[in-house]
C-alpha cells in the first residue's frame, strides 16, 4: 500500500528539519560569492535587468547556458532582493528533493526507515554542499528534484497507465532538462527503474515519452554549448584514458568526502586521472560485477539498483565525450549520491539486521562534516582560503582570494 498524504508531510518535516539544522547556521550570514553569483544577481546579468521575457529567449544565454527553469527560480530571488532569500530558497528546494527521493524509494519497495535513511544521507552529504550553499548551484537541486519526480511518474504510469501520467512524465522531464543538461541520464534511469518494478509491456511508454523530451533538449544544449565554445576539447582516444580515473575520483568523493574543493585544477586533475587508469578500471569492473551479482539476488536487488544508479548518474562526467570545460566538481554528484546511499543502506540492513544503527551513525557523521563544508561558502575569503588549503598551487583560488567579488568572474574567464 502506498504511503498516505499525511506521511508525505511527515517525510518533509523530518528532512526539512535535518537540512535546516545542517545548513541554516551557514545560510544566515552568507553572502553572494564572486565565483559567479554576481553574474546572476549583480550588474553582470543584463537578462535579469531586462525582465522575464529575456529569460525565455534561447539566444540570450546566462553563464554560457540557457536554463530558463533555473534562471526563473533565481530571478525570483533577484526580484525579492537580499542575500538570505536565495540561500533559504535553496535549502527548501533541497529538502523537497530529499522528500521526493524518499517517496520514490518507498514506491520501489524500500522500508520506511531505509527510504528515509537514504534520503537523509543525500540531504547531508558534504559533496552536495556546493549545490546547496552556493546559490548558483540551484540548477543541480532543481534538476535533481525534477528527475526524481519524473521517475515517480514512470512508476505511477507502470502501476496505473493513464495519459495524464504520461503528460506529467513529459513535464517533469522537460523541467529537469531545462534546469540542467546533466538530466540527460533520465531515460537511462527510467529504464532501470521500470526494469526493477516490472509489469506489463505498456509501462515502457513512459520511457519513450521521457526519451522523446530529453533527446531534443539535449541536442539543443549541445548546440548552444558549441556556439558558446564551452565544450571540452581533445580527441576521444586521449580523453578515454581519463575515464577510469574520473570514476575513481567520484567513488572516493562519495565514500570519503573530506578533501573537497570548489575548483579542482583542470590540467593537474586530468593528468592525475590518466595515471590512475588501472585502479580506476578495477573500480569500474568491481562496480559492474557487484551490480550484476546484487541484481540477481532478491534480497540485495535494491543494492544493485543503487550501484547501477550511481554509475549511470556519472556518465555525463566521465570526460570521454565533450560536455563541459570543468574537469571535476563536487556538484556533479547530486544525482549519483542517492545511488551510493541506496546501495549502502540496504547492505547495512542485511549485515546488521536493521538499517537504523549504522545509518544513524553515518548520518550524524556526514551532517557534522556537511555543516563545516557549508560554512566555507559564507563568503569569498572563507571559500578561497579553504580551496587553497586543499590545493596551495591553485592559481584560480589565489586570484579570487586577492580580488573583490565583482572582479572574480572576469579573472575566472581569463584563466
Amino acid at each position: 500500500m502506498l504511503p498516505t498524504s499525511t506521511s508525505v508531510w511527515w517525510s518533509l518535516a523530518v528532512l526539512l528539519s535535518l537540512v535546516l539544522l545542517v545548513y541554516l547556521p551557514a545560510a544566515l550570514p552568507a553572502q553572494f560569492l564572486g565565483f559567479d553569483d554576481n553574474y546572476y544577481f549583480g550588474p553582470d546579468n543584463p537578462q535579469f535587468q531586462a525582465g522575464l521575457a529575456a529569460l525565455f529567449d534561447p539566444h540570450q544565454t546566462i553563464a554560457n547556458v540557457w536554463l530558463p527553469v533555473s534562471h526563473l527560480s533565481l530571478y525570483f530571488d533577484y526580484w525579492w532582493g537580499g542575500t538570505f532569500c536565495p540561500h533559504l530558497h535553496s535549502l527548501l528546494l533541497h529538502a523537497v528533493a530529499a522528500t521526493v527521493l524518499a517517496r520514490l524509494l518507498l514506491r520501489l519497495g524500500a522500508g520506511t526507515l531505509s527510504a528515509h535513511a537514504v534520503a537523509a544521507l543525500f540531504a547531508v552529504h558534504p559533496a552536495l554542499a556546493e549545490s546547496v550553499a552556493w546559490v548558483s548551484g540551484r540548477k543541480d537541486i532543481l534538476s535533481g528534484l525534477f528527475v526524481f519526480a519524473a521517475l515517480h511518474g514512470c512508476i505511477g504510469y507502470a502501476e496505473r497507465p493513464r495519459a495524464s501520467r504520461l503528460a506529467l512524465v513529459a513535464l517533469w522531464s522537460g523541467l529537469a532538462m531545462y534546469s540542467k543538461a546533466t538530466a540527460v541520464v533520465l531515460p537511462l534511469l527510467a529504464a532501470l527503474v521500470l526494469w526493477f518494478v516490472g509489469g506489463s509491456r505498456r509501462r515502457w511508454w513512459s520511457l519513450l515519452v521521457a526519451a522523446c523530451v530529453v533527446v531534443p533538449i539535449a541536442w539543443h544544449h549541445q548546440s548552444i554549448a558549441a556556439g558558446e565554445g564551452t565544450l571540452a576539447g581533445g580527441g576521444l582516444a586521449d580523453r578515454a584514458w581519463q575515464v577510469p580515473g574520473a570514476f575513481l575520483h567520484y567513488v572516493r568523493t562519495a565514500l570519503w568526502p573530506l578533501h573537497l574543493n570548489v575548483l579542482y585544477p583542470e590540467v593537474d586533475t586530468l593528468a592525475l586521472w590518466k595515471t590512475q587508469w588501472l585502479p580506476g578500471a578495477v573500480a569500474v569492473a568491481v562496480a559492474v560485477l557487484a551490480t550484476v551479482l546484487a541484481w540477481q539476488r532478491p534480497a540485495y536487488r535494491l543494492v544493485g539498483l543503487g550501484l547501477a544508479t550511481f554509475v549511470i548518474a556519472l556518465l555525463p562526467f566521465n570526460t570521454a565525450f565533450p560536455a563541459s570545460s570543468i574537469a571535476a566538481a563536487d556538484r556533479y554528484l547530486y544525482l549519483a549520491v542517492p545511488g551510493a546511499a541506496l546501495a549502502l543502506v540496504p547492505l547495512l540492513a542485511r549485515l546488521q539486521g536493521a538499517a537504523l544503527p549504522g545509518s544513524a551513525a553515518l548520518i550524524l557523521a556526514l551532517a557534522f562534516v556537511c555543516g563545516s563544508r557549508a560554512q566555507q561558502f559564507r563568503d569569498d575569503a572563507t571559500l578561497w582560503t579553504a580551496s587553497l588549503a586543499m590545493e596551495p598551487a591553485n592559481a584560480v583560488a589565489s586570484s579570487h582570494e586577492l580580488l573583490r567579488p565583482a572582479e572574480s568572474w572576469t579573472v575566472f574567464c581569463q584563466v
